[in-house]
């Protein structure tokens, strides 16, 4: 992978990341508590500065009561 798509991929998330989490009321923090990760964590992937792993992607959407497309 390229560092300009691995650079897209981490922005891409980190928006809908952002526009979930806001779309379903909570804060960073709340989130954290419900996926089981540090607030820390969630600041990082919503900003696009951490690409998620597939576990972390799949344990915020379950957070979000979101289905999991692959």
């Amino acid at each position: 992978m390229t560092q300009a798509l691995d650079e897209r991929l981490k922005h891409g998330f980190g928006r809908l990341l952002r526009q979930h989490r806001r779309d379903a009321g909570l804060t960073q923090d709340d989130l954290g508590q419900r996926a089981g990760y540090y607030t820390s964590l969630i600041s990082k992937l919503g900003r696009g500065h951490r690409p998620p792993t597939t576990a972390v992607a799949v344990d915020l959407a379950g957070a979000l009561q979101l289905k999991v497309q692959e």
